[in-house]
């Protein structure tokens, strides 16, 4: 895998970090649901594996 699609990865895990960590903003303008944290698609992970 070259740098090129290796970032597309790592750009959707960041970009998944920073909306699961503003859920709690009273401003913020996507609905996550509560068993959406980033703990439990890390754990989700880890159950898969």
């Amino acid at each position: 895998m070259d740098a090129c699609e290796y970032k597309n990865y790592v750009f959707t895990l960041l970009f998944m970090k920073y909306v699961l960590d503003k859920k709690d903003d009273v401003n913020s303008l996507i609905d996550v649901p509560q068993s959406a944290s980033f703990e439990d698609i890390v754990a989700l992970r880890l159950m898969i594996s």
